[in-house]
């Protein structure tokens, strides 16, 4: 399909008015016969990649299962994310190894438009672990997660951990070389933050979720992420951060760095009421998922989602899409060269 005067988001992150054809979510060259559409008021843009995706329609990356792994990847085209990470939570070591096993089998017998595997944990604070499963929780064990990184055939692409836990520092060092470091679930003060930074770790989970709070004395990881110009993650679903802060974020940060994601969980596209995250009885209500304590555990939202709530919180589109799309990209490399077409409400058209 020719999309005529279409508003294209260029590699310089700026809207221009050009004829499209795009076929399959590719750019392509019109044939000589191709159908075409005045999309004066639609905007094509990158896919968006989730890289802190858990699960959505009943399942979730814990499930262990290719079935589950497909109906995830179903879901998410069918809702423009064509690049995402399975995330893993906290879970029983044999069965994290598992997971990294079954989806290794999922990738190689599937078509598929996720690229890798996130693991939130098991190597996090006990005391910011939010809705993780305590149980399971665990010190850095550079040899477990060489286990884990083995079992996922290097499917890997981004670990959590909190770098003030014992051996976490060493652990960095060692596993940035193979995969990408995130700091998070943490309650690091700002000079230990700038130790892992330095030692290897590039990415926040969730900033400002389970960490410390900013202080104007003890910043904690909020300030050392800025200062070390790493990548941060926002979970944009407008109940996890105020619309303000976010806001904030986009003019302190550098918009090259920040990655908006959905932490979703299985319960997303599901109606309100009971459901389980690593084991934990979680509630919905009004799309809000939290445990029974009240704690916030994971989203109900999708990508696309958050990039409508950043808009109408006050993030231009196109830094809004690069959150979404680009940036995720340049964290985990490789590219995704995938488009998609919004309308003017920024519902997804194809």
């Amino acid at each position: 399909m020719l999309y005529k005067n279409i508003q294209y988001l260029n590699d310089e992150c700026a809207f221009i008015r050009k004829d499209i054809c795009v076929k399959d979510n590719m750019i392509c060259k019109a044939g000589e016969n191709e159908k075409s559409v005045d999309a004066m008021e639609y905007f094509l843009v990158p896919a968006l990649n989730d890289i802190h995706f858990h699960g959505a329609c009943g399942v979730c990356a814990n499930d262990a299962s290719i079935e589950s792994f497909e109906k995830m990847d179903k879901y998410m085209q069918g809702n423009g994310i064509l690049g995402f990470l399975p995330t893993v939570i906290t879970d029983d070591a044999q069965r994290m190894i598992k997971i990294c096993e079954a989806y290794a089998e999922y990738k190689k017998s599937r078509h598929t438009v996720s690229f890798g595997v996130n693991l939130e944990g098991p190597f996090i604070s006990a005391q910011k672990k939010g809705a993780h499963n305590q149980s399971y929780i665990t010190n850095p064990d550079i040899e477990l997660f060489k286990r884990m990184y083995n079992a996922s055939e290097g499917l890997i692409k981004l670990i959590t951990i909190a770098p003030e836990l014992p051996e976490a520092i060493p652990f960095i060092k060692e596993a940035s070389k193979v995969c990408r470091i995130a700091i998070g679930h943490s309650a690091a003060d700002y000079e230990t933050a700038l130790r892992a930074f330095d030692a290897g770790a590039s990415d926040v989970t969730h900033l400002f979720n389970a960490m410390r709070p900013i202080d104007h004395r003890e910043p904690g990881i909020i300030a050392a992420a800025r200062d070390r110009d790493v990548y941060v993650e926002l979970i944009c679903d407008g109940k996890h951060i105020h619309a303000s802060v976010i806001r904030m974020v986009f003019s302190a940060f550098n918009k090259k760095r920040i990655i908006l994601i959905s932490d979703a969980i299985s319960a997303t596209g599901l109606e309100d009421g009971e459901h389980q995250l690593g084991g934990l009885k979680t509630i919905v209500r009004n799309g809000t998922s939290t445990l029974y304590d009240g704690t916030l555990a994971g989203s109900t939202t999708n990508l696309l989602a958050c990039v409508r709530k950043a808009v109408d919180f006050g993030v231009t589109l196109e830094d809004a899409i690069r959150a979404a799309s680009r940036n995720s990209m340049r964290l985990i490399g490789g590219s995704n060269d995938r488009v998609i077409i919004l309308d003017k409400k920024l519902q997804l058209v194809s």
